[in-house]
């Protein structure tokens, strides 16, 4: 047995309240619903409700529907008949305990740190829109179905797909238990966790059991919800100027530097480039600010990639996260490896990250940096910044 009990790192004095909303939500319809009805029996039944009882009846002998059964159907998504509603009031409803404590235990480990990434709107928003993605693909499965889908975990997989883009080098811990030989929490890669989900407990059986149903489980729900999740996280990260390693040529793509014509500020630098390179190289902050004043930001990035993203850090250690942005993003733009080092820049960008207050992304960053082969100065202050944040490892 696998059960995923937490992830690491977490975002810190963060407190994800719209993820928190959601699980509260589905707690207060899971008590309102399954709670009352779950042990009536259902004396009325809606005409069109009829074929699918008898169907669990015959499945399960002696099983007596109950009045949330005919709830669930009238209420759950059906593909033989689609209603708008229900692609959304299909997402709160679960079938019974284990249904609602499972999804809501892996909404509670992955869902905050997407909630930090997206921030709490868009959080909202992309949850109930791979909700409905997930409803999708549970639907062209099972085209013509009246089989009712119910539950959580579309939504959730869509957020399981954000969690794989965006925090590949997250730790995830595992209770396994194979009796009487493994017994314990164990340290795992988050992509092999969720990868693991993805494949193995859903696509395979998804395959192999087409034709055969699916023992109630929503594969294509699962699946549809994932992939929309990630697609959403791949867009996000382009968007808010993240450098997922997705986003990063590989050293087969070189195309060498792009040209880019000089902004309106571009001067003749003479001196004041020398003395900019040597202020860089001696280590001289304040005299680089000055000489950077009088130059185009283009033109620096342009020209002088390696120097860009040195006096990037600066910036961002003295707070200046906007112009420390603004200097990476013009570098990524303009250059391709093996102009650029592709480790300094996940390092730059894991600075950044770590002083907007967002260790999770600042964590992936230098993880990223450590694949590239930096240095070994850049590869000292890379696992020193590492050490700030709190990763679960398993003791030795």
């Amino acid at each position: 047995m696998f059960l995923p009990i937490g992830d690491s790192p977490n975002p810190e004095r963060f407190t994800p309240w719209v993820n928190y909303g959601l699980i509260a939500a589905n707690v207060v319809v899971f008590f309102l619903t399954y709670i009352p009805l779950a042990d009536l029996r259902a004396d009325v039944v809606p005409t069109e409700a009829l074929r699918w009882l008898r169907q669990i009846t015959a499945a399960n002998p002696g099983y007596v529907p109950s009045q949330y059964d005919v709830f669930t159907y009238v209420n759950g998504y059906k593909p033989g008949a689609p209603e708008i509603r229900d692609l959304f009031s299909a997402m709160f409803l679960h079938a019974g305990w284990g249904h609602l404590l499972g999804n809501m235990l892996f909404l509670w480990i992955y869902g905050d740190n997407v909630e930090h990434r997206l921030g709490r709107m868009k959080y909202l928003f992309v949850y109930l829109l791979t909700g409905v993605a997930a409803t999708m693909g549970f639907a062209l499965l099972n085209v013509g179905s009246t089989v009712p889908m119910i539950g959580a975990s579309g939504a959730i997989s869509g957020v399981l797909g954000m969690y794989f883009i965006m925090f590949p080098h997250n730790v995830v811990k595992v209770f396994t238990f194979f009796f009487p030989f493994i017994f314990g929490v164990y340290p795992f890669n988050a992509r092999l966790v969720l990868g693991f989900y993805i494949v193995v407990q859903n696509i395979f059986p998804a395959v192999f059991a087409a034709g055969q149903g699916g023992g109630g489980v929503a594969y294509g729900a699962h699946i549809g919800g994932f992939v929309a999740g990630v697609i959403v996280a791949l867009i996000a990260e382009r968007l808010t100027g993240a450098v997922p390693r997705a986003a990063m040529p590989g050293l087969g793509t070189q195309r060498g530097p792009v040209r880019a014509r000089p902004g309106p500020q571009a001067v003749s630098w003479g001196t004041t480039e020398d003395g900019f390179r040597e202020a860089v190289a001696g280590g001289d902050r304040s005299t680089a600010f000055r000489h950077l004043l009088e130059m185009s930001t283009l033109d620096v990035a342009e020209r002088m990639p390696g120097e860009a993203l040195v006096v990037a850090r600066w910036l961002a250690e003295e707070d200046r996260l906007i112009q420390a942005s603004e200097m990476v993003r013009r570098v990524l733009r303009i250059h391709r490896p093996p102009t650029i080092d592709q480790a300094e820049v996940y390092y730059t960008m894991g600075v950044i990250r770590l002083k907007q207050g967002q260790p999770t992304s600042a964590y992936q960053h230098f993880m990223d940096a450590l694949d590239f082969g930096p240095r070994p100065e850049t590869e000292e202050r890379i696992r020193k910044a590492l050490t700030s944040i709190n990763v679960y490892r398993r003791p030795n």
